[in-house]
């Protein structure tokens, strides 16, 4: 994948820094009436993966439609930036979909940057924040973290979900991670807990069901370079018909 020059990424970043530093009321997000620009969210069924293919789909997206403001792939990255931004641990961030919430809030107060300990909520927000501004900067591809519902009243977004077997999700988890077959049973199984209780928590009239997506890929049938060629097409057409 070629470099991207550091001043056409700083271009980008721009507008996403300005509306991290807007102003919002509690409880209050009102950006819906920001232009429609393209942007995509990737969900995963636990042990599914998404970040090569967010970077794959990134490269074929940049090759086919070069622009002064490139395509970028938000994952790890995207938890830096919220920790960078509001000065809180990153592992404080990472924490929201991987801590058993009963005991959550003594870990907030072990991780928190300075005196205070930000609130499981606060965290949440500053997520928010920052998913819905890289969506309002658009042509950013955000893995995880709850995207389809933070930025589902959005327009422009693809929102993609990818799913497999259970057996098929255990092997590729032990394959990434380099551990045995079992353990990698036992994390997977882990992995499902957390983000069960994260979307619960924040969404519990949501469902993570077929219509809240655009389009769901099977990645025990398909390559990545089909499920890439299933995405492009909808990024393609800036209007989408709604039912």
């Amino acid at each position: 994948m070629a470099a991207i020059d550091p001043n056409t990424l700083q271009r980008q970043i721009r507008p996403i820094l300005a509306a991290l530093k807007t102003p919002v009321r509690r409880g209050v997000l009102d950006d819906t009436a920001a232009p429609s620009v393209p942007f995509i969210t990737i969900s995963r069924e636990a042990g599914a993966g998404a970040k090569q293919i967010a970077q794959r789909l990134v490269q074929r997206l940049n090759e086919i439609d070069p622009a002064p403001v490139p395509w970028t792939s938000w994952d790890r990255e995207l938890i830096e930036k919220v920790a960078t931004d509001h000065n809180i641990s990153h592992e404080v961030v990472e924490s929201l979909m991987e801590r058993d919430r009963s005991w959550l809030s003594d870990i907030l107060s072990g991780l928190a940057v300075g005196s205070k300990s930000p609130s499981d909520e606060t965290i949440f927000r500053n997520v928010s924040t920052t998913v819905r501004a890289l969506a309002r900067a658009g042509r950013v591809v955000i893995v995880g973290l709850g995207g389809v519902f933070i930025t589902g009243d959005l327009a422009g977004g693809v929102h993609v979900r990818r799913v497999a077997s259970a057996d098929k999700r255990i092997d590729a988890l032990a394959r990434r991670r380099g551990i045995p077959r079992t353990q990698a049973e036992t994390e997977m199984r882990r992995l499902e807990r957390n983000r069960q209780a994260f979307f619960t928590s924040y969404w519990p009239q949501r469902s993570l069901s077929s219509d809240a997506f655009d389009l769901t890929l099977n990645v025990g049938r398909l390559t990545e370079a089909q499920m890439i060629e299933c995405i492009v097409p909808l990024i393609r057409q800036p209007t989408r018909k709604t039912v």
